[in-house]
């Protein structure tokens, strides 16, 4: 089980590395985080590396590496100092890859156009830690398939565990009720977080969601962050959400605290959605016919967010 500093630094990865969104992207171009850059920029190293090493690794440590050198933020960079980084380089793709001398060179043009395409400095503000991206082809946006999606409506059969959870969210809840100081139920909430994550991907896979579970769950820690571990003006819990903040959550938060791609981000009201059955099915909830559709409503205007931004 992760500790509760694990749990906190994977939650806010995204949000330490910059967001996702296309908040004053030049036309043609989609901001994303730097983490997710130098993974893009990286594919054909890490897919040479996995070939020759079996360790992907490898190739994400030259492209680490290759990025720092190339992506100019505000910075003057010498040619003395580009052909020394041009020489390291060569002699990592010689010596980790097992490349010969033209064939390092070769690679390395190669990595210099995809980036000079995908990453050209003059669009970069230099600011932050989000870079633009060019998009070659605009994100297909479409709404989830419910009716085809192989959901089953029998409900599951509440376990222990289940039953477990619900009081530990009903104790959330009154702590924060209560206005708990956040020192006394830190520990319960990243427990809480984790516990709710797990049981939803088990509850998932018998409900016939089996290839939505990666990214469904994805979203589950980062919407109950929001619901308990986020600043309100009043008091919000999972059973008691208005349409403020469902409009902060997905107009704001999700878009802000998160890095995905455009498609991955319309599967998140289809995944809040589930989790309110989630939760009415192993009992926490009595109905979730007012709460499914005030999520329909957010995600016919979060769609066109989406779109919008491409």
């Amino acid at each position: 089980m992760m500790n509760k500093n694990d749990k906190f630094m994977k939650q806010n990865l995204a949000s330490m590395f910059g967001g996702g969104g296309n908040y004053n992207a030049p036309e043609g171009f989609r901001k994303i985080s730097m983490i997710d850059a130098m993974m893009k920029l990286g594919e054909p190293s890490m897919k040479l590396a996995n070939e020759v090493t079996g360790d992907i690794n490898v190739g994400l440590q030259i492209t680490q590496s290759f990025w720092n050198h190339t992506m100019v933020r505000g910075e003057t960079v010498t040619k003395a100092q580009k052909k020394e980084f041009k020489n390291q380089t060569m002699e990592a793709l010689q010596k980790d890859l097992k490349l010969n001398e033209q064939e390092a060179k070769e690679f390395y043009d190669k990595l210099i156009e995809r980036k000079e395409h995908l990453f050209p400095n003059e669009v970069q503000t230099g600011v932050g830690m989000d870079v633009y991206m060019r998009v070659d082809k605009p994100a297909v946006i479409e709404k989830f398939d419910y009716e085809n999606s192989g959901y089953k409506d029998a409900p599951i059969k509440i376990t222990e565990e289940n039953k477990i959870l619900v009081e530990d969210i009903k104790q959330m809840d009154n702590y924060i009720k209560t206005k708990t100081d956040y020192d006394e139920w830190e520990d319960h909430y990243f427990n809480l977080e984790e516990d709710c994550t797990e049981q939803y991907e088990k509850w998932l896979q018998e409900k016939g969601l089996k290839e939505h579970i990666r990214t469904f769950s994805y979203f589950v820690p980062i919407y109950v962050n929001f619901i308990y571990n986020y600043g309100h003006t009043t008091t919000v819990l999972l059973n008691k959400v208005t349409k403020k903040y469902y409009n902060e959550f997905f107009k704001n938060f999700v878009i802000r605290k998160t890095t995905a791609e455009p498609e991955q981000y319309a599967k998140c009201p289809p995944a809040i959605k589930y989790f309110y059955i989630f939760l009415k099915e192993i009992g926490y909830l009595e109905s979730t016919k007012r709460t499914l559709n005030q999520l329909s409503v957010q995600e016919d205007k979060f769609l066109k967010i989406l779109k919008k931004r491409g």
